[in-house]
């Protein structure tokens, strides 16, 4: 569960047939200020191309949850973006795999300041990846057999976590607890695809896809 901040994160989710696809959000005022009760929810099979779909969402801090599903005409990634100026959007539960999608450096503030813990699939033969963060937040690496390789300190610049010919599988990110205000940090990754999967247990290969399209 990851808030996204105003400048928008955008969610990767992956269907393997048609079907409607259900989410549970809410929203999370950020200002002294009101904000709409309706939002629109961007939806598309692309990065840059999305159609609409408007979702209702009732501004109660931290007590109301709204589900909507969203309608996916064929297997594949999806991906999912929300513009709220005031507010933040908090992704609580899919049908499907749902990841953050790093493809630029991300504002993330987990739920309630709490820490969080981001999955990443590293193929067979890739040579090296980078995690890169920066802000309120450190970050502990574990390998997929849950060996700890260590991490990254909060800090108000970038550091770098990488390394050269990374066993394949399923690395984590735990996320502690931020501690500076406004209790976020920021990430970027390069040398893998930019998929931090949100859930251990629902998480898909990009490049096993790509592979089952030739």
């Amino acid at each position: 569960m990851l808030h996204s901040g105003w400048r928008g994160v955008r969610y990767a989710f992956f269907a393997d047939r048609p079907c409607d696809v259900r989410f549970r959000a809410r929203y999370v005022q950020s200002a002294p200020v009101p904000f709409a009760e309706e939002s629109r929810i961007f939806v598309g099979h692309g990065r840059y191309t999305h159609r609409k779909k408007t979702v209702a969402i009732v501004p109660q801090v931290g007590v109301t949850s709204e589900t909507f599903t969203v309608s996916v005409p064929a297997r594949g990634f999806y991906y999912m973006a929300t513009q709220v100026f005031l507010s933040r959007f908090l992704l609580e539960e899919a049908d499907v795999p749902v990841a953050v999608d790093v493809y630029r450096a991300i504002d993330v503030l987990p739920a309630a300041g709490e820490g969080c813990t981001l999955w990443l699939s590293v193929p067979p033969g890739n040579k090296r990846f980078a995690l890169m963060s920066k802000g309120g937040a450190g970050i502990d690496a574990f390998a997929p057999d849950e060996v700890s390789y260590g991490g990254m300190e909060p800090n108000p610049a970038w550091k770098v976590f990488q390394l050269r010919d990374p066993t394949p599988g399923l690395w984590g990110f735990a996320v502690r607890p931020p501690t500076a205000a406004p209790k976020s940090f920021r990430l970027d990754l390069t040398g893998v695809p930019g998929l931090l999967w949100l859930s251990k247990e629902k998480t898909v290969s990009f490049f096993s896809e790509l592979e089952k399209r030739k």
